[in-house]
C-alpha cells in the first residue's frame, strides 16, 4: 500500500492572529441543530464517548444530542487550542507554511501520509472547518476566492 500527499488549509486573518477567544465563544454558542453540518467530529466524539461505559445518569438512549454537543464542544475548544499552539509555536512551523495566495494570508499543513492524519495542525484545521461558524468568528474561513 502507498503513502498520499494530503494537504489542507486555512485563510487567516490578513492583519495579525486568529481571534482565538471569539472562537471560544462561538463554540459555546453552538446548539443541537449546529451538528447537523458536522460529519467526522460527531463520530470522532461519539466513538469517545462509547468506548467505556456510560454515566450512571446516562438515559436509555445514551449518547443523547445534548451529549454529542457537549463532547463536540470539548473537542473544538481543544482544537482552537492546538490551532494557537501551533501557529504561534516556531517548530510547529515546519508542519505548515502561510503564504500569500489571491491576496489572501493561507496557512497551509499536511505531508505524506499513509492513512493518519499527516500533522497535528492537520486534525484540529478539519475538525474546525465543520463549523464555519466558529471559523468566521475568528476571522479565519475556508473560502479563498473573492
Amino acid at each position: 500500500m502507498g503513502h498520499s500527499l494530503v494537504l489542507t488549509y486555512l485563510q487567516v486573518p490578513a492583519g495579525g492572529d486568529p481571534d482565538y477567544p471569539a472562537g471560544h465563544a462561538a463554540v459555546d454558542r453552538l446548539t443541537v441543530a449546529d451538528l447537523d453540518t458536522a460529519d467526522s467530529i460527531i463520530d470522532a466524539v461519539e466513538e469517545e464517548l462509547t468506548a467505556g461505559p456510560p454515566p450512571a445518569n446516562a438515559s436509555d438512549e445514551w449518547p443523547t444530542q445534548q451529549d454529542l454537543l457537549v463532547g463536540v464542544q470539548r473537542r473544538l475548544h481543544r482544537r482552537i487550542d492546538e490551532l494557537r499552539a501551533g501557529y504561534t509555536d516556531e517548530e510547529a512551523w515546519r508542519d505548515m507554511a502561510v503564504l500569500g495566495l489571491f491576496g489572501r494570508r493561507v496557512l497551509f499543513t499536511g505531508g505524506l501520509t499513509w492513512g493518519d492524519p499527516p500533522t497535528e495542525l492537520f486534525e484540529a484545521i478539519e475538525e474546525l472547518s465543520e463549523f464555519p461558524v466558529v471559523l468566521h468568528a475568528m476571522g479565519c474561513d475556508r473560502d479563498v476566492s473573492a
